[in-house]
């Protein structure tokens, strides 16, 4: 089920692919299990997230990784739509993090750039 679009906002859509090679480099001893689902996502696919249904607040798109010189595809502060089609407006950040790890190399974000949420 796809998000409602709103005749005024403007959408796009991104490929990511994920970084497989740092998916066995990670340390989690002594992080709980948010800071490790965090710390994966980081990695996998170079930015952080915040927000989720538990929130009240969009699933924003926070500390973007280093990309040696290339130009990311997100920016800090845009808010993440839709993964692969599938709607996060009543997704929880553990939801959203279970969803980026399943869909396997390439995903589509459907995205608005919007307010840092902090």
């Amino acid at each position: 089920m796809a998000c409602a679009n709103s005749s005024k906002t403007t959408f796009k859509v991104v490929e990511i692919y994920r970084n497989n090679s740092s998916t066995n480099l990670l340390n989690t001893s002594g992080q709980t299990d948010d800071e490790t689902k965090s710390s994966q996502i980081y990695h996998l696919l170079g930015f952080s997230l915040i927000g989720g249904y538990s929130t009240e607040l969009p699933i924003t798109i926070v500390d973007i990784m280093n990309q040696n010189g290339k130009t990311p595809k997100v920016e800090e502060g845009d808010i993440i739509l839709e993964i692969n089609g599938i709607c996060t407006r009543h997704m929880t950040l553990k939801e959203i993090y279970k969803q980026l790890r399943c869909c396997g190399n390439r995903i589509y974000l459907k995205i608005k750039s919007g307010v840092l949420y902090i």
